[in-house]
């Protein structure tokens, strides 16, 4: 990309030309789960969101120029490999800083996990409550 172009942060920019809606695509090199970016317009403008898997939002805006300012975010189970960002009416779309890939589930722990670790506390407890009983006999 040419910084002399949007000079500091770098972005990616489109404008309406003298027909159709002004489009920026951002086609992700394989099949993600999630992905983020900030994105602004000159005049605030709401955003058309279209996903690959055909999900579709619609993001307001509030006029930030070459900052783009707002942030989108999205996970979704079906899994994505572009996002079509469509202006309403005559608009510029600046998108920066994207970022992508896809979520994994977290460990959840087993029952006899649970189990285990109230087992283990519970010992300790009666040690405590011995140690102590133990200590106030002896005074």
């Amino acid at each position: 990309m040419n910084t002399a172009f949007s000079g500091q942060p770098n972005v990616v920019s489109a404008q309406q030309t003298s027909s159709g809606a002004t489009n920026i695509r951002i086609t992700l090199p394989t099949a993600v789960t999630a992905a983020a970016f900030n994105f602004g317009t000159f005049g605030g403008s709401t955003i058309i969101a279209q996903l690959s898997n055909a999900e579709l939002l619609h993001l307001p805006t509030s006029p930030s120029g070459y900052a783009a300012s707002n942030f989108f975010g999205i996970t979704d189970t079906t899994p994505f490999s572009w996002i079509q960002l469509v202006a309403s009416g005559a608009d510029v779309i600046n998108v920066r800083d994207v970022s992508f890939g896809t979520l994994t589930s977290s460990a959840v722990p087993e029952p006899s996990s649970l189990a285990l670790l109230c087992l283990g506390a519970c010992a300790g407890a009666i040690k405590l409550r011995r140690s102590r009983k133990a200590t106030s006999s002896a005074a």
